[in-house]
């Protein structure tokens, strides 16, 4: 477009040939096809009405619709849509605006004039007006200042804010202005400059930031959270605690719903910057879910929780923790591999363990059963040892019950070796049981030529006979008990090994489920397998070796060891029914680093008493019940380093709550009253 240039011969003419001027470059900084217009108004103050400015939008523009809203982002009358023509913006240097706001008010703009309020804003405007330029020429009064301003604001958008004649002008005549090229920022003239426009990333990434901070974001998190929390305690009670840890709580997924839960408060408490006193509320608020959050974290990532088992006279330093791990050693080599624990309801795939630089050869873990029985079998050694360990398997019909049961039992292991079923103790052993009125019981003997039996009746009668090794083999006799009860021996090893399975137990939810039991298989020489349950140690010979493999659970070593002294139990009068049971204990923190000892301590853990040493809680959890009493005591013990975090999050959510609805209450209680000056003021 071409300007003219007039040359004037007297003051009247001066004056005419001025207005010309200042009309041509109104015409010049019009923009085509401008149907909608927002302004945001100056919260300094605005020297012209909205009235005024409507009508000046109008002959500059005629046919269009104006819309206002303050720096603050309120609507003044009708609300604005998403996406308009033309953005004429006024807010001034200083004046408090929410971060971003101004980009996203862009962003719906086809057009943006505006003045130089810092470098935040002034990047994003097409047109903007330099006030640090044009600071001599401008009036140092305020009102003045800001008149002079928005005048030249209005200019750059080709609306006129001087008196432009009764007739509108010719918009036939106007040609479209090229909107300014996608280039750095450039001055054109005194104090005008033209900037480009965002770039695709920036874009992109205030699009992300807008996202993260929304309304329709917090609403779908805080949506998932409710569902993932009902189906997590629909889990719990219909399963178990570990199923719905494995499908919620511990998840990967709900881990990143309260990821993207803190990223979105912070947001959102980000984008009200810069902070004024009347956001103290909302900040201590959304400040205490983020320490919870943080401090949730730190528990799970950094925290210790198990259980440590301790019997009376010993001491141990050893918490097991509920998580498990395969353990392999051979010669001085030793490797641990995490085994996650999964639910009956998840089919198990088979697994290649790279144990190849520990034990000179892979292990697949082919099978995983996550409550499992264990079914035990024994075979006659095949080579005698020095000290043989004999095993019978006994057949047990009739009694009172009518019953029908088979029974192994084994020298090698305590729990083989006495068993008992209901009044009734078997034990195969060196030496026989010693008699308890009123309680029958049978004792196994044996011998190198065969076997001895001995029973013992509830009314104190005793009867012993030997068996030669030839004739045990399907014995059946009768011990004299009550009800006619027949035993048979079906099987009888002199040196035995025990072989053992494991199978699904019948109970898979809930706290009676046994542990897990894995199966692994060596993929070398001839691939020997075996079976390992919870607890469980075993050797795999191979041609590169013999291995040690151990299904253990994962354990925590203490820098300090706590003996159980006494285990008490307290029970209701005329009932089995524990009332109060307690521990008393003594901790040894042993020596320390530079070689002093420290001295040992005295403690009595209850049910409400725990114990905290070094940031260590004991509490008493359990214990296993034995006859005459027990004597062994199960602890809880806990490590929480995100405590503090969770309790001063608790206090400041609910301080800011409560300051929030304070607020609140207040603006509605002042809202019922005349509205005050300054109010009006900021409203305008």
């Amino acid at each position: 477009m071409t300007t003219n240039t007039f040359v004037a011969a007297d003051p009247e003419s001066t004056q005419f040939l001025a207005r010309m001027a200042e009309q041509e470059r109104y015409r010049n900084n019009r923009h085509a096809g401008v149907r909608t217009v927002l302004i945001v108004l100056s919260a300094a103050g605005m020297v012209y009405d909205v009235e005024s400015l409507r009508q000046k939008v109008l002959l500059s523009y005629p046919g269009t619709t104006t819309y206002f809203m303050t720096t603050c982002g309120k609507s003044i009358g009708a609300v604005a849509p998403a996406h308009v023509d033309l953005l004429i913006d006024f807010t001034g240097p200083k004046q408090r605006q929410g971060l971003f706001f101004s980009r996203k008010l862009r962003r719906g703009a086809r057009l943006a004039v505006g003045r130089n309020a810092g470098w935040f804003r002034k990047s994003i405007y097409d047109r903007v007006f330099d006030e640090k330029v044009r600071a001599g020429e401008l009036p140092k009064e305020m009102l003045a200042r800001e008149r002079a301003v928005q005048k030249e604001v209005m200019a750059l958008a080709g609306v006129a804010m001087v008196p432009m004649g009764d007739t509108p002008p010719d918009r036939g005549k106007i040609t479209p202005m090229e909107l300014p090229p996608f280039a750095k920022l450039r001055v054109k003239g005194r104090g005008v400059t033209e900037s480009s426009q965002l770039s695709s990333l920036g874009r992109a990434a205030e699009r992300l930031f807008d996202l993260l901070c929304s309304l329709k974001l917090a609403v779908l998190i805080i949506l998932v959270l409710a569902i993932a929390l009902t189906t997590g305690t629909v889990l719990e009670s219909v399963y178990d605690t570990p199923t719905s840890q494995y499908y919620v709580y511990r998840s990967l997924w709900f881990h990143g719903v309260l990821a993207l839960l803190g990223i979105n408060i912070f947001c959102v408490a980000v984008s009200r910057w810069p902070w004024q006193k009347k956001h103290v509320p909302f900040l201590l608020a959304h400040l205490g879910i983020l320490m919870l959050l943080a401090g949730s974290w730190m528990t799970q990532k950094f925290g210790l929780d198990g259980s440590m088992r301790v019997a009376e006279g010993e001491t141990s330093s050893v918490v097991e923790m509920e998580d498990s791990s395969l353990v392999l050693s051979k010669g001085n080599q030793l490797k641990r591999i995490p085994v996650q624990w999964i639910p009956p309801t998840v089919s198990f795939q088979p697994r290649k363990l790279d144990t190849a630089d520990t034990l000179g050869f892979d292990i697949v873990m082919d099978r995983y059963i996550s409550h499992a029985d264990p079914k035990y079998s024994f075979v006659q050694a095949a080579v005698g040892g020095a000290n043989p360990r004999p095993a019978v398997h006994l057949k047990l019909t009739g009694g009172p019950m009518n019953i029908t049961q088979d029974l192994w039992m084994w020298a090698g292991d305590p729990s083989f070796r006495m068993i008992q079923m209901g009044p009734s103790r078997f034990s195969l052993g060196p030496t026989a049981l010693d008699p308890i009125a009123g309680r029958p019981d049978l004792s196994l003997i044996p011998q190198p030529s065969g076997l001895t039996i001995r029973s013992h009746t509830s009314d104190g009668k005793v009867s012993e006979f030997k068996l030669e090794a030839s004739k045990v083999k399907d014995y059946m006799f009768d011990p004299g008990w009550k009800g006619g009860l027949k035993i048979t021996i079906l099987e009888w090893l002199p040196d035995a090994i025990a072989n053992t399975t494991y199978t699904p137990a019948r109970v898979q939810f809930g706290m009676g489920a046994p542990p897990a039991a894995i199966h692994l298989t060596a993929t070398a020489g001839g691939g020997p397998d075996v079976w390992l349950g919870l607890g469980d140690r075993a050797v795999l010979s191979t041609p590169q070796g013999d291995a040690e493999v151990g299904f253990m659970p994962q354990r925590v070593i203490l820098p300090y060891a706590v003996r159980l002294d006494r285990f008490k139990v307290e029970r209701y009068e005329g009932s089995l029914d524990p009332s109060e049971y307690w521990s008393q204990v003594t901790v040894d923190p042993g020596v320390n680093p530079n070689g002093s000892s420290e001295g040992a301590f005295s403690k009595k853990i209850s049910m409400n008493e725990p114990l905290t040493h070094k940031g260590v809680t004991f509490y008493q959890a359990s214990y296993e019940d034995a006859s005459p009493r027990p004597v062994v005591s199960i602890f809880s013990v806990n490590r929480d380093p995100g405590r503090s975090w969770k309790y001063w999050g608790s206090i400041l959510l609910v301080v800011g709550s409560i300051m929030l609805f304070a607020v609140k209450y207040r603006s509605k209680t002042r809202a019922r009253g005349v509205m005050r000056p300054s109010e009006s003021q900021e409203v305008l």
